[in-house]
């Protein structure tokens, strides 16, 4: 149950929190409503904006030499303000709070003081102003001698030597297959564009074995433009090191940066739309573990890359779809609106439910609902959710974010049977457990505290 205990579920509610509400309903919510959900959509323009506050200048000199400093970085809307020992620069105006605390990091790097976020009020012209380029050290040299290179290379694969000799070398998948293309690639100067081309092999060699490390630097390596590259292979490797930042790291605020700089540099709608896809999962990560932002924000970024993504296309565009509008759906959990989360994991289920290519998500889906039907004091359903659930089968690549959906439909349903007093319940769930799944942690923990709940139950 890792993956949902890190996501604020509290699993074993007996065993270490009870679980509020189970025994009787809970209240509707203000703002709760009957209307039909409607899955990602738009929470509206934003009341609050962001900006960075620089504190504790000494004098006006100090002040104006801030507004220079933070002018030559790249920011605007640079606003002074107060007098002697309480003068302050405000600079930037941003629409999300992660983007404001990412500029709050980097001007720490860079020895500015007293450096926080600020919440300001939304207006007409503060909207105006807001960028999406965010003015912090890169992630890629985006500016780099090829950023502009489209051409094909100046090589034919099919007939090149050295990059037959490559082919021959990478389809060994061996540690001297790695050193061969390691000795051809540091034969070649920079300037040749097949050099390139044999440390992306590197690269996606390096990524196939698990090194991550060496796969990043790699992948790094061409994303920065400092060879001759076809923009495909680029943007590719930029998305590698995104991917590796964010899933592998993780380094989520590296990896959201990486994802921002992919999604203003690319010149193609359907990588700028994963772009934004990756950045409202990664804004979704930082706000559950280091508090940055609000939940309204991530349905908003939802939103927004959900609009570039036009109904048909792909099958990785589908996917896309499909996860915005479940991290959409979960960011109401996180905010106790219990009630909301019903309406959405319904209408969820009603759209992708006979979806064979969406068992991952709707499996999510299913969970948090039945954990939102609980929360509510509603076990009736809650029991026929998590047996749906279960009855689901899902194989292990298709559980969602590493959690094991039928371990988590086992444990929720018997906590069930042990809320209820009904033996029976716990019985079943016990043994499905310890027949199904008899190497878990809460398969054992359930086993241990077995003959206690089904004393206290007769």
């Amino acid at each position: 149950m890792k993956a949902l205990a890190r996501r604020g579920v509290l699993l074993f509610g007996f065993l270490i929190v009870p679980l509020v509400g189970l025994s009787q309903p809970s209240a509707t919510l203000p703002g709760a409503d009957d209307s039909p959900a409607v899955l990602g959509e738009d929470p509206g323009p934003p009341e609050r904006l962001w900006t960075v506050r620089v504190g504790a200048l000494a004098t006006a000199a100090d002040t104006q030499e801030c507004v220079q400093r933070l002018r030559n970085l790249g920011y605007t809307s640079i606003v002074a303000s107060g007098e002697g020992p309480v003068r302050s620069v405000w600079a930037g105006v941003f629409e999300y709070a992660v983007d404001a605390e990412l500029c709050v990091d980097d001007l720490r790097r860079r020895a500015f003081r007293r450096v926080e976020i600020a919440s300001i009020p939304a207006t007409p012209g503060r909207n105006q102003a807001i960028s999406r380029r965010l003015p912090v050290e890169a992630v890629f040299r985006l500016e780099a001698q090829h950023i502009s290179e489209t051409a094909d290379p100046q090589f034919d694969p099919e007939t090149d030597p050295v990059i037959q000799e490559g082919r021959a070398a990478e389809v060994l998948r061996s540690a001297e297959g790695d050193a061969a293309l390691e000795r051809l690639a540091e034969a070649l100067p920079e300037s040749d564009s097949r050099r390139a081309w044999i440390v992306l092999r590197l690269a996606h060699r390096a990524r196939e074995e698990g090194q991550w490390d060496r796969a990043l630097d790699l992948f790094q390596a061409v994303a920065d433009g400092s060879m001759p590259v076809r923009r495909v292979d680029r943007i590719n490797a930029m998305t590698r090191v995104g991917w590796i930042l964010m899933y592998r790291t993780p380094d989520y605020r590296g990896a959201y940066r990486a994802y921002r700089e992919i999604e203003l540099f690319t010149g193609s709608e359907t990588v700028r739309a994963n772009a934004l896809a990756e950045q409202a999962w990664i804004m979704f990560e930082i706000l559950r573990n280091d508090r940055v932002g609000s939940w309204p924000e991530v349905r908003r970024f939802c939103a927004r890359a959900l609009a570039r993504f036009e109904p048909g296309g792909s099958a990785e565009r589908a996917k896309h779809r499909a996860v915005l509008r479940l991290i959409h759906l979960e960011t109401f959990h996180f905010e106790s609106r219990y009630d909301d989360v019903v309406r959405y994991a319904q209408a969820y289920l009603e759209q992708y439910g006979e979806d064979e290519a969406r068992r991952r998500e709707v499996g999510m889906a299913r969970a948090w609902l039945g954990i939102a039907q609980m929360r509510l004091g509603q076990p009736d359903t809650a029991r026929e959710t998590f047996s749906d659930l279960a009855g689901m089968n899902l194989q292990p690549e298709e559980n969602f974010a590493g959690e094991d959906m039928d371990v988590l439909a086992a444990t929720y349903s018997f906590e069930l049977g042990v809320r209820e007093g009904n033996t029976d319940e716990m019985r079943f769930w016990a043994a499905y457990l310890q027949e199904n799944h008899p190497d878990r942690a809460e398969t054992a923990t359930i086993l241990r505290i077995l003959p206690d709940r089904l004393a206290r139950g007769e």
